[in-house]
């Protein structure tokens, strides 16, 4: 019987260690996926109030990530500087971004919502600037008096609709932000695993959105480590008239 027991125990133990440590690298997903949620919340509003500018959204969300990269010693240098820490967690994004591991969308607006509802842009003083479109953000509640400047496609809510976009004007109002981050795998054995296994049975992500390159891409010292992307959406109205450059 104590031979029965050993033999057991030594066939157990494997799996249960596995179970385990697989348990704590999926809390550690999922803790990082409410930090990136919380991070697309603050891209989204930045860039709500600057013009949907990539600067601003990129600003916004290195401000969100802060809380969630508080441990790097970049971010800790700059001690109860938070200017210096947004900044350097800006600049954390920015290599996150070349390397692959964090890819920003702007889902909407679209070039097709600026073809139906862009109108050229004025500076400050009133003057045109060439080559430059804004949408429109002001008197929205007045939106039903307003049409595209393409042409009417038909009506949505008793509101004209873009041919190219098929957006009202209050859709192409809302900021749509995508974030896919890819969550290093941690954890000794299992976070391999599961990143392999991940990306091998799930296929890849489409190429805008980092395809297969996003399950290993590298960390500052160009090291490829195993990944788990996380993609998340955040919408909000605009505070300034969107701007196409």
């Amino acid at each position: 019987q104590r031979g029965a027991s050993a033999i057991e125990f030594a066939i157990a133990l494997p799996v249960v260690l596995l179970l385990a440590l697989g348990a704590l690298q999926w809390a550690l997903v999922f803790h990082a996926r409410q930090a990136i949620e919380h991070a697309a919340i603050e891209a989204t509003r930045s860039g709500s109030v600057g013009q949907a500018s990539t600067e601003a959204i990129v600003t916004g969300l290195a401000r969100g990530l802060l809380p969630y990269w508080a441990s790097l010693p970049e971010i800790r240098s700059a001690g109860s500087d938070r200017r210096a820490a947004v900044a350097a967690a800006g600049h954390r994004v920015q290599r996150a971004r070349a390397s692959g591991w964090v890819v920003l969308r702007r889902l909407s607006p679209t070039r097709e919502s600026f073809a139906d509802w862009g109108e050229p842009a004025i500076d400050d003083f009133g003057r045109p600037l060439p080559g430059s479109l804004v949408i429109p953000n002001d008197s929205l509640m007045y939106a039903e008096q307003r049409g595209p400047s393409g042409g009417a496609g038909g009506t949505h809510l008793g509101l004209p609709t873009g041919r190219a976009s098929g957006q009202t004007l209050l859709d192409a109002n809302l900021l749509r932000i995508e974030v896919v981050y890819g969550v290093p795998m941690t954890v000794p054995l299992i976070g391999r695993i599961a990143a392999r296994v991940g990306r091998l049975a799930g296929g890849c992500l489409s190429a805008e959105r980092g395809g297969c390159a996003i399950f290993e891409a590298p960390d500052a010292s160009g090291r490829r480590i195993p990944r788990w992307p996380v993609a998340t959406v955040a919408t909000m109205r605009m505070q300034s008239p969107a701007l196409l450059l």
